[in-house]
């Protein structure tokens, strides 16, 4: 994992170009669909950073079966690092053109992907909602002007995947809406919050699973 300062090398010598040169370039905006789920993702870092969690360390590919490894959880009589799926939303664009702002979707238009994934690292290659929970990121801003930085213009909702699984009609979707998420009584959070709403669901997860009494194994084991 590079830090931003290492320079590219020519015959043995350090050029003036540096990865965070490289950065600047390719994922300086971050209103582009790509960039902002990585933000997002970092955001839920962050999150748990704040509270406490060597998150920031965390190193990934971008082809794991889940985004970030969350707080331990017990699931079915083992106890492992929890999986944690980041999706994002956003209602303006960075191609929105500047007549159309501001920019303000219904929340039946707001949508996050749910579609099962195939974890390449298991044996059968099945698609499947590899993760314990999601934690879907909304960007509100109304204006590319905006500063995305600004976590106020940031809802977290988060919502456990068992819970998804378990419902006919939702487990069959490709995408979640704001708007189903509102009707299924899930309450945004701002950022200060964020690691609160994830360890209740997480609790959820357990309480849901707590029926397996099978021996529990330490998650350096795993």
């Amino acid at each position: 994992m590079y830090i931003g300062d290492e320079k590219l090398l020519f015959n043995g010598k350090k050029l003036p170009y540096s990865v965070i040169d490289y950065w600047r370039v390719n994922l300086s905006e971050l209103l582009l669909n790509v960039t902002r789920g990585g933000f997002a993702e970092f955001l839920v870092l962050c999150a748990l950073d704040d509270a406490g969690f060597n998150a920031l360390t965390q190193s990934k590919t971008g082809m794991e079966a889940w985004d970030v490894d969350g707080p331990e959880i017990t699931v079915n009589g083992f106890r492992r690092r929890s999986r944690i799926e980041v999706k994002s939303t956003a209602s303006v664009q960075v191609d929105t053109p500047d007549e159309k702002e501001p920019i303000s979707l219904q929340p039946n238009k707001l949508v996050f992907s749910i579609r099962p994934a195939i974890d390449f690292a298991s044996s059968d290659q099945m698609p499947r909602r590899n993760n314990d929970l999601y934690v879907f990121a909304h960007y509100k801003a109304e204006r590319k002007s905006d500063n995305i930085l600004d976590l106020d213009f940031w809802d977290f909702y988060v919502y456990p995947t068992f819970k998804i699984e378990e419902d006919p009609v939702v487990s069959e979707q490709k995408t979640i809406s704001v708007r189903r998420l509102q009707m299924l009584g899930i309450s945004p959070c701002k950022f200060d919050k964020l690691y609160a709403e994830i360890r209740k669901c997480l609790d959820e997860i357990e309480n849901r699973f707590s029926s397996v009494k099978d021996e529990i194994v330490d998650i350096e084991s795993l």
